[in-house]
């Protein structure tokens, strides 16, 4: 039995952020991931299906709701990379949503990515 590739678009500010998790993603899971800056979402989404994106979190809760309004419209599961440690509780308690915190440890992104993507492998 073939398991399909989970597609995973990591779109962060920070190119060196994103190429760690990139890293991290297809070491762990054999992940397809592409990797795009966050004004750049809405090209990558009409382009192609994914099954997951993690995005780099905005400044206000609000504008995560939007983005992953838009995100989960397009068919994907959203999550949250996030440096402000108040942003990341208030994304959690505001809209249930998973936040990955900024700095992380490889170990610290495992644990986020198996949990985000465990569902996605039974599906």
């Amino acid at each position: 039995m073939n398991a399909r590739k989970i597609c995973v678009l990591v779109a962060e500010h920070q190119y060196f952020i994103a190429m760690e998790v990139e890293q991290i993603l297809q070491k762990i899971a054999g992940c397809d991931v592409t990797i795009c800056r966050r004004n750049e979402i809405d090209q990558e989404l009409e382009a192609r299906r994914y099954d997951l994106v993690l995005v780099d979190a905005e400044a206000t809760v609000s504008e995560c709701e939007d983005e992953a309004r838009m995100i989960i419209a397009k068919g994907a599961k959203v999550a949250f990379l996030c440096a402000d440690t108040q942003l990341s509780a208030e994304i959690d308690r505001a809209l249930g949503l998973a936040v990955l915190e900024k700095p992380f440890t490889e170990n610290a992104v495992i644990r986020f990515i198996e949990k985000a993507i465990s569902p996605l492998q039974t599906g």
